[in-house]
């Protein structure tokens, strides 16, 4: 199973991405706290149905997402002061949507209900590389497949695995760290310029 900071910086990625691309110019702050919508199938999921549907299905989350965004471009049209108020809101809203949807797509290490309920089985993504050491490096095996298998839609799917693992807990550290010392370069320079305002 995917763990949780996983699911965070692949929807992080996405939209960085999307960012880059499209040139929407979301601060990437920002853009850290919208990637945190792909914790919400596993968190709808859990607490609905103990498995992984129906919000690991692409189908449904696509529709829902589809109506809930509609929904929301329609109140806020009829709403010029909330519009006005926040105009970047339904872009946040959609990369948030986008953040939600990597969450299935990053989960296919296991099964997965991808077009549940059309589809009642579950699919899977395999992918092996082994590299023997020596020079140059040899490729000794190599595998890639989109399989699909049966799923149990009974089965509760407490045994996926740890939803925290210690490299989490390093990445995490080390994301922070960053973060920190960014933070202290601003302050430095801010301290610097102000000593040379009052100079």
């Amino acid at each position: 199973m995917t763990t949780l900071l996983m699911h965070c910086i692949g929807a992080f990625i996405c939209l960085i991405l999307l960012n880059r691309i499209v040139n929407i110019e979301i601060p990437v702050e920002h853009l850290m706290l919208l990637s945190m919508a792909a914790l919400l199938p596993d968190i709808f999921d859990k607490t609905l149905t103990g498995t992984r549907y129906p919000f690991h299905s692409l189908l449904i989350s696509i529709i829902l997402l589809l109506l809930f965004n509609l929904a929301i471009r329609y109140y806020i049209t009829n709403m010029p002061s909330f519009s006005s108020k926040y105009p970047n809101f339904t872009t946040y809203l959609l990369l948030g949507s986008i953040s939600f949807i990597t969450h299935p797509i990053m989960d296919l290490e296991g099964l997965v209900p991808l077009f549940y309920p059309l589809n009642l089985g579950a699919y899977r993504f395999d992918f092996q590389i082994s590299i023997i050491q020596s020079v140059p490096p040899q490729i000794t095996d190599f595998a890639f497949e989109f399989i699909r298998e049966p799923f149990d839609y009974d089965v509760f799917y407490d045994h996926e695995g740890a939803l925290i693992a210690t490299q989490d807990i390093l990445l995490t550290f080390l994301i922070l760290s960053m973060i920190v010392v960014k933070g202290l370069v601003q302050i430095k320079t801010r301290f610097m310029s102000n000593i040379e305002e009052d100079q």
